[in-house]
Formats: structure tokens, sequence, C-alpha cells
């Protein structure tokens, strides 16, 4: 069973407790090691299909989330070669209030949707991913400076495609 911090507080009088699911994209480049460096859009400036984000980097002050899952997912269908450079020695990278919460390959954040599509080394399209749930939830707490980076792989893919990461949680925040 999954552990909620002592830290995190449910919501009170004036606020309300929703399921949320927090996310940003980024186009990959065709160069080696590039650090994307996520959640830094904004949805006014971007738009919804790249991001919900309100603010650059950090949720309203008036809001917290109990991020309980973190999915990585790529939006477009890139070459089964490209997906393996891209994660080849990938990695995720995640910091409250300049404090690492997590760090880990790529390759565990992977949405179950994710394939490594069939090809000229592979016959048959293959399922690799599986999101990663927390056994120990995460607080991101409101007005507070938050990064989620993500550095591609040490091999060159050929072509860009857009990533995105997912926190998918509760949400509190004021009632309107």
């Amino acid at each position: 069973m999954a552990k909620v911090p002592k830290g995190w507080k449910d919501a009170g009088a004036g606020e309300e407790q929703i399921d949320h699911i927090l996310y940003d994209s980024q186009l990959s480049t065709t160069a080696a090691n590039t650090k994307l460096n996520m959640f830094k859009q904004t949805e006014a400036a971007n738009g919804l299909k790249l991001t919900n984000m309100t603010k650059a980097n950090e949720l309203p002050t008036s809001q917290r989330m109990l991020i309980k899952k973190i999915t990585v997912f790529f939006n477009d269908v890139p070459a089964g070669v490209d997906i393996e450079n891209l994660l080849d020695k990938a990695v995720c990278e995640f910091l409250i209030n300049n404090k690492r919460v997590m760090a880990a390959p790529m390759r565990m954040f992977l949405h179950e949707s994710t394939v490594l599509p069939a090809g000229a080394t592979q016959d048959e399209q293959e399922a690799i991913g599986k999101s990663l749930e927390l056994d120990n939830y995460i607080v991101l707490p409101g007005g507070v400076n938050f990064t989620f980076d993500l550095s591609t792989g040490d091999t060159v893919a050929g072509t860009t495609t857009n990533i995105t990461v997912a926190f998918t949680g509760e949400l509190v925040r004021s009632v309107i």
C-alpha cells in the first residue's frame, strides 16, 4: 500500500480535492545528451495541447498536489531505432525547491502504451513501458519552484519527437 507523506494536508474549508494530471510536452532534438526542461511552459503562452501549467515551474500558491504516478510518453510514433537512441542512458531528474526528489533512467517512467515498433531488426511490435507508480507519494507544494529534467540518450536520434511528462495524483485548490 502506498504511503502518503506526513506533510500532506487534505482539502480543508474553502478548498476542494480533485483527481488531476499535470503535464508538459517538449520537442526532442536530433542531438545526443539533450536536456529538456519540462514544466517551464504555460498554457496561456503555449496552449493546452502542450501543457496545462498555469505558472512556469510551480503551482499557484493556492494549490498543492499529491503525486502518485509519473509517466513519460512519446506523442509521435518514432521509429524503433529512434526510441532506442532516445532511451540510450537517458535519465530523468525531479527537483523540488532545488532538492532532488528522484533521479532514474527514463525507461522506468515510460507509459504502458509505449511500443518499440517492428523494423529491420525486430519482427513484431513490442510493449516496453510501465508508468512509475510511486510507493511513497510526493507532495508538490504551491508557490515552490520545481523542475523535471529529461536528459536524452547518448546516441543521436534520426528525427525529433514530442515527449510528454505527466504527474497523476490529487490536486487541492481553492473553491472558486
